[in-house]
């Protein structure tokens, strides 16, 4: 068992591992191939989950967030932009942003199922959920060496640094720019309820309010339903996009969660653990719509640098975030509702002022592929 301030720490080992990793991750993708960085993630995948699996310390634990941090860095970015540049083989871009949306969404449906399981091993002992994630990775893995690489630009291979120049040089657009920080704060605050969940479940657990479930039980079928709800809105994400605007979808997707961490801060009750099930709801709302804006405007050559960049941003900050709510708490601090309270109404005030910003900055429209 690890305190709070312990798990906090550990995530913030997992964010600045990406650090290290995610944009030269994003640089191999893009110079040496998207199916060899998914064939890498994927070999770091089944490690991470077999270091977990095997942990008895917090030095354990903490070689397999740096393990993670390595399997997802190679990963993210580099799916988006295969799958992308995969319909652009076939000249079948254009149904990009409705594919993406079911990919997105039969993704929350498996991921359901995965932590409706994981949760009722983990009752029974907590390295079992790592074990069988390590088991079912391998089909995948599989999969992966069958993968066709997409045809690359000819092109040289470009230095490193000039890399991310050219990269960064897209955030000159306005609406990339604005795009950039809605996900950076979007991410921030879809992460604020998944840290603190747990913590949160156990304090009704040690109160007795549960129904005699332990907090792994309770967990898993909280996720399950949370992806399921996710997978619905991934679902719908394009149509209400093209419905009621890109923008008043995004914003309205900050509104869920700014009330999602409002009432967890508020009070410590079984019922308001239910409106943890929306935390996904709003990040698949805005994700499918987002990629089908981004992916056409960056150019093959530095696509996957771009996604890791961004990624790299997210993970950066919320690694910030993670160590200034943890600071003004020791590493042995009991975990009691005032702090876990205060660390959610900090972060709540935080993601307002952020929030306000942005709606001020507000491009006057976005051009959206058709």
């Amino acid at each position: 068992m690890v305190s709070l301030p312990q798990v906090l720490l550990l995530e913030s080992i997992y964010y600045i591992s990406v650090v290290c990793i995610e944009v030269p991750s994003g640089y191999f993708s893009d110079s040496i191939g998207r199916k060899k960085t998914l064939i890498i993630s994927t070999l770091l995948f089944v490690l991470a989950y077999l270091v977990f699996g095997a942990a008895s310390n917090f030095a354990f634990l903490a070689i397999g967030q740096v393990l993670l941090a390595a399997a997802i860095s190679f990963r993210s970015g580099t799916d988006t932009s295969f799958y992308y540049e995969s319909l652009v083989q076939v000249a079948k871009e254009h149904e990009y942003g409705d594919r993406e949306a079911k990919v997105q969404s039969w993704s929350q449906v498996a991921s359901a199922g995965a932590v409706l399981m994981g949760g009722f091993l983990g009752s029974v002992a907590l390295n079992l959920p790592y074990y069988l994630s390590a088991l079912l990775v391998i089909p995948p893995l599989v999969i992966c060496f069958y993968f066709t690489e997409p045809e690359q630009e000819e092109a040289d291979i470009i230095p490193f640094i000039k890399q991310l120049k050219i990269s960064i040089s897209y955030l000159k657009d306005h609406q990339l720019r604005w795009i950039f920080y809605f996900s950076v704060l979007m991410y921030a605050m879809t992460h604020v309820p998944y840290e603190f969940y747990q913590p949160y479940l156990k304090l009704l657990e040690d109160r007795g309010d549960l129904l005699q479930m332990d907090a792994p039980i309770a967990s898993g079928l909280l996720f399950a339903l949370t992806r399921f709800v996710a997978a619905f809105a991934a679902r719908f994400s394009v149509v209400w996009t093209k419905k009621y605007g890109f923008f008043r979808l995004l914003l309205f997707a900050l509104l869920i969660q700014g009330v999602i961490i409002g009432l967890l801060s508020w009070k410590l009750h079984a019922l308001i653990v239910l409106i943890v099930l929306f935390r996904n709801f709003s990040m698949l709302l805005t994700t499918a719509p987002i990629n089908a804006v981004i992916a056409p405007l960056i150019n093959q050559a530095q696509r996957a640098t771009y996604f890791s960049i961004q990624s790299l941003v997210y993970r950066l900050s919320f690694a910030i975030i993670l160590i200034g709510l943890a600071l003004p708490f020791g590493e042995n601090h009991v975990t009691d509702w005032p702090a876990l309270s205060w660390m959610l109404r900090v972060s709540l005030v935080g993601a307002i002022i952020f929030t306000i910003l942005l709606y001020i900055k507000t491009p006057k429209r976005i051009v959206l592929p058709e």
